[in-house]
């Protein structure tokens, strides 16, 4: 604290000369700092002002305001909760000292605090690399200084302050108490109770082989939704007679408190020899949580195989690629002064990524395929494969940016192909780097090429280069494919490679009559048009037997610029609605228009 020396210029200051312990708190969600706790008090204490004309002047007018400010942040004045005073001619004081209660309510800072524990967010964000996990983790303080600011029009000699001598501080400095701001953690949600939410169980039959003995088995596909993912579910498969097979483990997902669905597939023997008919019901019922899934009939001819001896090989990977997606403007703050001051620098990053993998069949064969993108899994998708078969899957996370990242971050992949044992049988490894492109002035500073697999260990791919003009829309279309769905399907996805991702398809779904021909099926559940390489349907919707799905690239304003462009994919579905969770809706059923010379 300083005070004025003797002199002849006219002086003022403003100060807190009594200040209240105050806590203010402020909320979180976990992604950002949301309330002010209305708990919180209001800043109190005293304040005085003073002004002195000296010998040659005379106070014409003042004005005094309280003011705070939070480490960090710039000074927040609250001119609305100041004190002023006009004298008029021949009434002006010389000297004014005035005392007043300091009084700043919640109201009038709430928007500031909040902001002032957003922008630390933001700083260890974005300079110290910590994740909104790290940063909502603790309660975090800012300090927060409390002052009053000044102004006033006098007769005397302005601007001719006298020199500051120093003053030693008193007992008074005891009557200041801190203000603090308390950035508070994000509470922790209790974890649900487990249990299964939904449950379904289809049945095919089947042979299996072990040298020179074969055995009449049940391949039974199951599905299961859960409350929680971080556990494991038991359960046992049960006939109608009553009949138990051993304990079946739903492996958990660690860290993935979270609702859950988990397809899986088993193989159940039958107690009869080959050759014979079987038929019954089996269901799933739980173990260790409650639950029963759908009666599953089945009526099976157990055909002796035509080899004595099978031998099949386990799949083999065969696919494993990332592609980025829609883009985002993102806004990157770099210090230019450590501490002091920073520059923020727009970029243009892609939002997302998807990671696609295939594996295919060489010979009957069952399992999980597992998608990681740096260590963390993606996807996992089952298989049922016969020789030759081909499946693809993918899966898709989001991408994040900051100033350690923006020219390059490399995500690494990987596809492992497990059978029915949980023995990983084949995988690959690859890598890919995404970047962003600095936006100066509203255009692009550099256009780098699009992202391609650096390194891969088998099984890795690439996409085509996609033309950015968009006069080539219609022509771009014209190199896609369908990667799926084929052959035998199990799940509602349609993947197309070499797709850019703003090119409009047209798609239309038929169904193999006993004819041979192909009628289009006309249901609401079932989608008429997609943009991009990636899209879903309801495999509810589809009944058993073999179908078509049409893909038409479309040009502006929803026509088919050339029918030749038209691309095609047969498979097959196996039973209605497989490994789909009942919901409770009634199906809607679908309606059949002949569409002449399309089938062949």
């Amino acid at each position: 604290m300083t005070a004025a020396g003797p002199a002849l210029a006219d002086t003022g200051n403003a100060d807190i000369e009594e200040l209240d312990l105050a806590v203010i708190e402020v909320s979180s969600d976990g992604e950002t700092y949301t309330t002010v706790s209305d708990s919180s008090p209001a800043i109190t204490g005293m304040w005085f002002i003073h002004l002195n004309a000296h010998k040659r002047g005379r106070v014409k007018s003042w004005a005094a305001w309280p003011a705070m400010q939070a480490q960090g942040m710039p000074t927040k004045d609250f001119p609305e909760l100041g004190k002023s005073a006009s004298y008029p001619l021949g009434d002006r004081p010389k000297i004014v000292n005035r005392e007043y209660p300091l009084f700043i309510p919640l109201q009038a800072y709430r928007a500031y605090v909040k902001e002032a524990c957003n922008q630390m967010a933001f700083r260890l964000r974005n300079y110290s690399g910590k994740t909104n996990d790290e940063i909502f983790a603790v309660d975090r303080s800012i300090p927060v200084e409390v002052s009053a600011g000044i102004t006033w029009d006098m007769s005397g000699r302005a601007n001719e302050n006298p020199p500051a001598v120093e003053v030693t501080p008193g007992a008074e400095n005891n009557k200041i108490k801190p203000v603090t701001i308390v950035c508070l953690k994000t509470p922790t949600q209790p974890a649900p109770e487990l249990k299964v939410v939904a449950s379904q169980l289809s049945v095919e039959a089947g042979n299996i082989s072990s040298g020179l003995q074969s055995q009449c088995v049940l391949r039974l596909g199951g599905a299961i939704t859960v409350t929680r993912s971080d556990l494991p579910v038991t359960f046992r498969y049960v006939d109608e007679t009553g009949k138990e097979s051993d304990v079946k483990t739903i492996s958990p997902v660690p860290g993935v408190v979270k609702a859950m669905q988990h397809v899986f597939m088993h193989s159940y023997p039958l107690d009869h020899v080959v050759g014979e008919k079987n038929e019954g019901k089996i269901r799933m019922v739980g173990e260790n949580i409650e639950f029963e899934s759908n009666w599953a009939d089945y009526d099976v001819d157990c055909a002796a195989p035509t080899n004595d001896l099978l031998v099949a090989l386990p799949p083999k990977a065969t696919r494993l690629e990332a592609f980025s997606g829609a883009k985002k403007t993102v806004h990157v703050q770099t210090l230019t002064v450590v501490g002091v001051e920073s520059t923020s620098h727009p970029y243009l990053c892609p939002a997302r990524m998807r990671v696609e993998g295939g594996l295919q069949g060489r010979g009957k064969a069952s399992g999980k395929a597992v998608l990681f993108a740096s260590k963390e899994q993606l996807a996992e998708e089952v298989y049922d494969v016969d020789q030759g078969d081909t499946v693809y899957f993918g899966g898709e996370r989001e991408l994040s940016w900051h100033v350690g990242n923006v020219h390059g971050q490399e995500v690494v992949l990987q596809l492992m192909i497990r059978n029915m044992a949980g023995e990983v049988v084949d995988s690959i490894k690859s890598s890919q780097t995404f970047k962003c492109e600095r936006i100066v002035q509203g255009a692009l500073a550099l256009t780098p090429p699009q992202p391609t697999n650096d390194k891969a260990s088998a099984g890795s791919g690439s996409t085509p280069p996609q033309s950015t003009n968009d006069n080539a829309t219609a022509q771009a279309g014209l190199n896609f494919n369908i990667v799926t769905p084929k052959n035998r399907v199990r799940n509602g996805q349609i993947r197309l490679s070499g797709a850019k991702p703003d090119q409009a398809f047209k798609l239309r779904f038929l169904r193999k009559s006993n004819s041979g021909g192909y009628k289009i099926v006309n249901s609401a559940q079932l989608p008429k048009q997609m943009t991009g390489n990636a899209a879903s349907f309801n495999m509810a919707a589809l009944n058993a037997g073999t179908w078509r799905l049409r893909v038409c690239p479309m040009a502006k304003g929803g026509k088919i610029p050339n029918v030749k462009a038209c691309k095609t994919s047969d498979f097959k579905v196996l039973a209605a609605g497989t490994f789909q969770a009942p919901t409770g809706d009634p199906q809607q059923s679908p309606t059949y228009s002949i569409i002449p010379n399309i089938g062949g």
